[in-house]
């Protein structure tokens, strides 16, 4: 059995963390380290972040009626 072919729970810490490594950088996304200052934050939830435009609403309402 190749080394890619092994499952990730009988990989070495190393391994482990260059395995993650690769399929990181394949996907686009960066690795943080644990000492990052994100991680001292605490856990965020945001709901809805981008206001609701009513302006174009009203004025569609406005079209209507007429």
């Amino acid at each position: 059995m190749s080394e890619k072919d092994r499952p990730l729970s009988e990989l070495s810490e190393e391994e482990y963390q260059e395995t993650l490594r690769e399929i990181s950088e394949r996907l686009g996304l960066k690795m943080l380290p644990e000492d990052h200052p994100i991680y001292q934050e605490p856990p965020t939830i945001i709901l809805n972040p981008f206001p609701k435009n009513d302006s174009k609403e009203e004025v569609d309402d406005e079209q209507n009626s007429e």
